[in-house]
């Protein structure tokens, strides 16, 4: 299964590692990342994700450019993750938006439509995108669903 993961899914890592290098507190893994990393799954991220990332770690933690570098890396070892570099969101973003009222961002509707554009399962934990997304891509589907399923 080919997975597409967003950053709710793996911000916990990111939150857990500075937690080690500041509070020297011991890194633990989150069930929903090492449920994932011990899968059978093709897990892919994009770098809209690495720039979600990037915003939290600097504008909420006061992160370095390079410490935010760092980490990433260690994410895409950990987990060995492909990072999607391009994709296209083309007018589907605003026949979704204007077809059913969104509260949350609109990044997470990128994410939905860049899942689509790969063909890959989008996998969330936001239960709204999960919810209302799958009106638009069948391939949207909670940490939950994808547990009870493998």
């Amino acid at each position: 299964m080919k997975i597409y993961v967003d950053t709710n899914i793996i911000f916990g890592f990111f939150r857990n590692l500075l937690l080690e290098k500041r509070k020297g507190k011991k890194f633990t893994e989150t069930s929903v990342l090492k449920f994932i990393k011990e899968g059978k799954f093709e897990l892919y991220t994009s770098v809209l994700v690495k720039a979600e990332i990037a915003r939290r770690l600097r504008t909420e933690w006061g992160s370095t450019k390079e410490e935010v570098e760092e980490f990433w890396t260690s994410l895409e070892t950990y987990i060995n993750v492909d990072v999607i570099q391009t994709a296209t969101i083309g007018p589907k973003i605003a026949v979704i938006t204007l077809e059913t009222p969104f509260k949350n961002k609109v990044s997470n509707i990128m994410h939905l439509l860049i899942a689509e554009q790969y063909d890959l399962w989008f996998l969330s934990v936001d239960k709204e995108i999960v919810q209302k997304g799958k009106k638009f891509y069948e391939k949207v589907i909670s940490y939950h669903e994808l547990r009870k399923i493998s």
